[in-house]
């Protein structure tokens, strides 16, 4: 059906012609048809060009998780020797580690990578003012972008309840995310009329990324202690503070709630560390 030489010199076969007959045409476009139409089902026919099928779609980049790239430095207030509060039995340092844990899994299933002051109940420095400089020092040292100190509260009047958020007076991002931190716990507690508050604490006016203080509630208040030991509410809270740091890395701006002209019950921190180290 056609005609090949052998090329000079070459050693190699080459085509020089073609004459082909009407039998052999017939034949020809017989194997072409049959190709075309049950090509799909040969072995290897999705490597022969001619059939022209398309490629599969490259599928698409999986999302980046919506923290990818942040680090949070999250500091369980207190450990070791140093309980903070204690009220009925319950020690804040235990209130406070329990919370920031579940607060870190959170944080890191949204793809941050987060800095924890400590993970158990330790704390090797006695003195408060070296404890509190190594925290920082953590934070720091991680390249955290922002930090939740988390603590409980307490005071001398067991009627006082509900979460409150603090921030330095000269920190705009952190008063921001302390902002945004209140409103998600007064989201949790619809009834909570307190607002986030700018306050001098040693952690918060030595940090040197926006940073915000949580109290969770008092621990001095009776229902405020229930709640804060229920780990149900304990991982209420969590989810609270974790959507509250996406909104701040997200941009999100919020202003104070009106009080409506109720005047704000005291909320100060007690007895977490002597005067001089704030």
């Amino acid at each position: 059906m056609g005609r090949v030489n052998r090329a000079v010199g070459g050693g190699r076969w080459a085509i020089a012609g073609w004459r082909v007959g009407g039998l052999g045409l017939l034949v020809l476009a017989g194997i072409v048809a049959a190709v075309l139409r049950w090509g799909s089902g040969l072995p290897g026919a999705d490597r022969l060009p001619f059939l022209g099928r398309a490629p599969a779609p490259t599928p698409p980049p999986p999302a980046r998780p919506p923290l990818h790239g942040v680090v949070v430095a999250v500091d369980p207030g207190h450990g070791g020797e140093d309980g903070g509060v204690t009220h009925a039995g319950v020690k804040e340092k235990d209130v406070n580690l329990a919370v920031a844990l579940l607060l870190r899994d959170r944080l890191e299933a949204l793809g941050a990578r987060v800095v924890m002051t400590r993970e158990d109940d330790h704390d090797s420095l006695l003195d408060n003012r070296a404890s509190l400089n190594l925290r920082l020092y953590k934070a720091r040292e991680g390249e955290a972008q922002l930090l939740l100190s988390i603590h409980a509260n307490s005071f001398p009047d067991p009627s006082q309840w509900g979460a409150q958020t603090f921030f330095h007076p000269d920190s705009p991002e952190g008063r921001r995310l302390a902002l945004l931190v209140q409103e998600e716990l007064v989201r949790l507690e619809p009834d909570n009329y307190r607002e986030a508050l700018a306050a001098d604490y040693y952690v918060l006016r030595n940090s040197e990324m926006p940073a915000a203080l949580v109290e969770l509630g008092f621990l001095s208040n009776p229902d405020d202690r229930r709640k804060l030991v229920d780990p149900g509410y304990q991982a209420r809270l969590a989810d609270s503070l974790a959507r509250a740091v996406q909104r701040f890395v997200a941009g999100e701006q919020v202003e104070s709630r009106p009080t409506a002209g109720r005047q704000l019950p005291p909320g100060f921190i007690m007895e977490i560390y002597p005067p001089e180290v704030w």
